[in-house]
């Protein structure tokens, strides 16, 4: 002590300097301490709730009968985020018989698809051109056929939905048959429209084909809108399928030249995960007070789609706040439409589907700093250095001890042996990293035990945002799953399996580069970029 005393008082500069230095390391090691916990606290504490601005819904213009009361609307939220760039930008496409090596590494052949695949149809939104075959099936010609169909090869006591299956369930939801629980409180817009099957094709009211938008007077135009609606106790899908809904609002924004909006507060509200980017996707409540309104919900309502081919919108919905709430999108509906043609057109630059859907997903849609920290912290353990390459899969279960609300079983550990097989040609340390997110945590756990060493982890609780049972912070949650999705759309092999989830990060992904789908025990390429399109531009 003494020591001590003489040297601050023989030389205080040196006591100063000391001083500073302890303050400068006490903030640098709290910093440290409040960017870790921010990961671990919940949103409420780091976040001001979205004040709730009131509004009376004005009467409906249309004669028919009224829709569910629609939620408050939420005051946007302001706030910054990390940059996003995202994507491969190739859109080279792959023979059905390379080797699946990155950069010529490995020699693992591909079997070449099943003939009966390629007859498998577009209704299920899984087909990328007019007519083009894509890996997703479709249904509508096997309908009957399928209804019958046995267990899958593994599964014991465990009904497992092929593909073609899965979207024949969905089809049933949408046209009305059978039951399911989340759609007891909804009324699908096509009932509404009075809209019927006959004769095996779907007729159409006159007066709706008949209805034609009021041409704009010299008047300056009113400012109308469609916002993409998914809150209270609605059901809207999984991240994946919510996504192609709000592509939906978006693509009609364009023809119609209303503003597009995004109310979305289930299981978190989207101001707390995205931040608008290029468009202002977020709608002032208080610019729709006193404007007239319609909610359109179509969630699996496949006839709505077909009708999104031949009406006047604006016609058919001359409110000035139309909401939207559906699991399809209406991209090549839009297309075909003659009110559309041009301006179609003119909007897309000639762009195919995919391409649309991942330029509003990087380049609209801004991811806030918390989910863009947890992605750049799964970056640095999958590429290391330059020369690694990150190897991926997605596997989707459903109905699994992870998942237990979810509605079917789509694969089981048995069906999915094919993919340890393939991963297992990417065992290299020193060039490859997996990456393997799933619904399942016995999955999870596989990969990690399976590749020691190479096995990449976004950390957090396994959720699907439409299905799962109730989590300790569904917005800590919901992170999860987001950078999930953007880390799989910047691997450089990517094996999927049936899941939207998965479709929507190979679409942001911007390749087929080493693209593949896993089906009936094998592994084939997938091509989801087949229409020229021009230089993507960021």
């Amino acid at each position: 002590m003494k020591y001590l005393y003489r040297v601050c008082w023989v030389r205080p500069y040196y006591a100063l300097l000391a001083l500073l230095g302890l303050c400068v390391l006490t903030v640098m090691v709290s910093l440290l301490y409040l960017e870790d916990a921010a990961l671990k606290l919940p949103h409420t504490r780091l976040h001001a709730a979205a004040p709730l601005l009131s509004r009376s819904l004005p009467s409906h213009r249309h004669g028919a009968q009224e829709g569910p009361a629609l939620p408050p609307h939420r005051e946007a939220e302001g706030g910054g985020g990390g940059g996003w760039g995202g994507g491969r930008k190739d859109n080279a496409v792959v023979d059905s018989g390379i080797g699946i090596g990155v950069g010529g590494g490995g020699g693992f052949q591909v079997e070449k698809r099943n003939a009966d695949v390629a007859e498998k149809a577009k209704d299920s939104g899984m087909v990328d051109g007019q007519g083009q075959r894509q890996s997703w099936p479709d249904h509508k010609k096997e309908a009957r056929r399928i209804a019958g169909m046995g267990q899958a090869p593994g599964a014991k006591d465990i009904r497992v939905l092929n593909n073609l299956e899965i979207v024949v369930q969905n089809l049933s939801l949408a046209s009305g048959s059978g039951s399911h629980h989340h759609h007891h409180h909804q009324q699908k817009e096509s009932a509404r429209l009075g809209i019927v099957y006959r004769d095996g094709k779907i007729v159409i009211p006159p007066h709706l084909l008949n209805a034609r938008s009021e041409p704009s007077s010299s008047s300056p135009p009113r400012q109308r809108y469609i916002i993409y609606l998914c809150t209270g106790n609605m059901t809207c899908c999984g991240w994946g399928d919510r996504q192609h809904g709000i592509l939906s609002a978006y693509l009609i924004s364009l023809v119609t030249n209303r503003t597009f909006g995004v109310d979305m507060s289930i299981p978190c509200p989207i101001g707390m995960l995205f931040h608008p980017r290029i468009v202002d996707w977020k709608i002032n409540a208080s610019a729709l007070v006193g404007l007239s309104s319609r909610h359109i919900y179509s969630v699996n309502d496949v006839v709505f789609r077909q009708v999104m081919q031949s009406v006047d919108f604006d016609a058919v919905y001359p409110e000035d706040v139309v909401y939207l709430t559906t699991n399809y999108d209406y991209f090549y509906a839009l297309k075909a439409n003659p009110h559309y043609t041009q301006v179609f057109r003119k909007r897309m630059h000639g762009k195919p589907r995919p391409l649309i859907f991942a330029d509003l997903w990087q380049n609209i849609f801004k991811l806030n700093k918390r989910v863009r920290r947890r992605i750049d912290q799964a970056l640095r353990l999958a590429r290391p250095t330059k020369r690694h390459k990150l190897v991926c899969g997605h596997v989707r279960l459903g109905k699994n001890p992870s998942i237990p609300n979810d509605s079917e079983v789509r694969n089981t550990l048995q069906t999915i042996r094919p993919l340890w097989n393939f991963l297992n040609h990417f065992r290299d340390p020193r060039k490859y990293r997996i990456f393997v997110p799933s619904d399942s945590e016995v999955v999870r756990a596989k990969v990690l035990d399976m590749f020691p060493g190479q096995a990449v982890d976004v950390k957090g609780e396994i959720m699907h945002i439409d299905k799962s049972r109730v989590v300790e912070d569904t917005c800590v949650a919901f992170e999860k799953v987001l950078a999930d999705q953007y880390l799989l759309s910047m691997c450089d092999v990517l094996v999927l399996t049936y899941s939207v989830f998965g479709k929507s990060a190979a679409y942001m992904r911007r390749s087929n580069q080493d693209l593949y789908f896993m089906e009936n025990g094998s592994i084939n390429p997938l091509q989801l970029f087949k229409e020229k399109s021009p230089a993507v531009v960021n």
